[in-house]
């Protein structure tokens, strides 16, 4: 009888603990710079491509700016919402939430003179973060999903996909469209990389992608790969992040296969 009795217990006991779900460990969120773009300085503050429409084809660093204006805009502009919404998370403390069995960050914010409230979920599995975004526009849309990601548990590495803007959609039913997709990783040693890639299959911008790292040089310590579906081109870009002088090259520009320099003071030199 004894017996029995400690076997019902145990399966009692089996039962509510099947049911319960184990809060787990908050997950550290991803750094920001795996979803920002970092535009150095001279890129920001370099004019616009019309504005150089005269020098465009003789100064290295202006073809370089220009190269890179495009998607200054694209991840500057269109994007802005999920970018700042992201951002924003790391302001506020995530609550356990039982029914999603996810740790989620809700917050307001406000953009452009319009409220916004985010939702981010993150849900750990084995060595893995997911992650997940929903924006609600104050007067507009309602759980938009923005963007989903997953990322290591240790933030070493992970990737994005942002959808399109809802108010910017040419769909009428209300479907998402996946926009950009991001992939980063960041080392212990500083050196890091991230690529941007659209991924909008109806646009004549798909398959456009920018990609930016920091890497263990003691004179050109940057760089950025630039492919342009329009012209089926990979532009290559090195600078050093302190003097800001650099190289280009760019085989539909130059028509040759060799890099074209730039120094401190952004004018034409021979490379080395």
């Amino acid at each position: 009888m004894k017996v029995l009795k400690i076997i019902l217990i145990s399966l009692t006991l089996g039962i509510i603990s099947s049911g319960c779900v184990k809060e787990q460990p908050v997950p550290d969120l991803p750094p920001s710079q795996s979803f920002v773009l970092e535009i150095d300085n001279i890129w920001k503050t370099s004019p616009a491509p019309i504005e150089n429409s005269g020098i465009l084809s003789k100064s290295n660093f202006v073809f370089a700016a220009a190269t890179i204006y495009w998607w200054n805009t694209v991840l500057t502009v269109q994007m802005v919402v999920p970018f700042a919404a992201f951002v924003e998370s790391f302001n506020h403390e995530p609550i356990w939430d039982k029914t999603a069995q996810s740790w989620v960050w809700s917050y307001s914010i406000d953009i452009h003179n319009t409220t916004y409230t985010a939702e981010l979920f993150a849900e750990t599995v084995t060595d893995k973060v997911n992650w997940t975004m929903y924006v609600s526009k104050t007067d507009g849309y309602t759980d938009f999903l923005w963007f989903t990601g997953t990322s290591q548990t240790d933030n070493s590495s992970g990737s994005w996909t942002i959808n399109n803007d809802p108010d910017s959609s040419n769909k009428d039913d209300g479907s998402i469209i996946p926009f950009l997709y991001i992939q980063w990783n960041i080392n212990d040693d500083g050196t890091s990389e991230i690529t941007y890639t659209i991924i909008e299959e109806e646009s004549a911008d798909n398959g456009n992608y920018i990609k930016y790292g920091i890497i263990d040089d003691p004179d050109l310590n940057a760089f950025y790969d630039i492919f342009r579906i329009w012209e089926d081109n990979v532009v290559s870009i090195k600078w050093n992040t302190t003097l800001h002088y650099g190289r280009i090259l760019s085989m539909l520009h130059f028509q040759d296969p060799y890099w074209h320099c730039w120094n401190e003071s952004q004018e034409n030199i021979a490379c080395e």
